[in-house]
């Protein structure tokens, strides 16, 4: 299946389809490894099945080669419906490629991207910057917040001033707000500080 179709499948509601999209991709950009992404999956691309005279079944194919263009096709007006999607992924790719901090290769650096939350309703991530990298990685280190859908109003305490590179998601933060203190999040958000 899709992103989008996966997601459906597993109970997400449609009010929370765009956020949970960019949250689990998140997971994939923010990580060390080279990333894949699936045709589509920044504007909600979806792979419904439909009956002979044109309506939806209900069902989304996860192996569409023998299905008509009505399913296969990547339909690009889902782009306009979709902005805020597609800015999220275009942030996140552009955050991954420029900051060597998700693009380790060795694993003693792979070692510096430590899990500091693994909960129900949360995890968080820090990376610090190898000393190596000091003159070509402008972070010293990052910090990514992820919760899910059951995380209302999720807390994370920071214990001195960060400055937010990214947010998608349930939060009341913008790109570039200083924040430090007590960071509440809700369901399906992602935070890069």
């Amino acid at each position: 299946n899709t992103l989008t179709d996966k997601l459906r499948l597993s109970g997400v509601d449609e009010a929370d389809l765009a956020y949970a999209n960019v949250l689990s991709q998140s997971f994939v950009l923010t990580a060390q490894g080279i990333t894949f992404l699936h045709a589509g999956e920044e504007i909600l691309r979806s792979k419904p099945i439909f009956d002979e005279n044109g309506e939806f079944t209900g069902e989304y194919s996860h192996n569409s080669y023998n299905l008509p263009d009505s399913t296969n096709a990547i339909k690009w007006d889902e782009k306009i419906t979709n902005i805020e999607t597609f800015e999220s992924y275009k942030e996140l790719i552009s955050i991954n490629r420029n900051h060597q901090l998700f693009q380790f290769s060795k694993e003693s650096q792979c070692l510096l991207h430590k899990t500091k939350v693994s909960g129900k309703d949360m995890i968080v991530t820090e990376i610090k910057r190898p000393s190596a990298m000091a003159e070509t990685e402008s972070w010293s280190k990052v910090t990514v917040i992820y919760t899910n859908k059951v995380a209302e109003n999720a807390t994370y305490e920071l214990n001195e001033d960060w400055k937010v590179a990214f947010v998608s998601g349930n939060t009341t933060y913008n790109v570039g707000d200083t924040v430090n203190g007590t960071l509440t999040m809700g369901k399906y958000s992602v935070v890069i500080l």
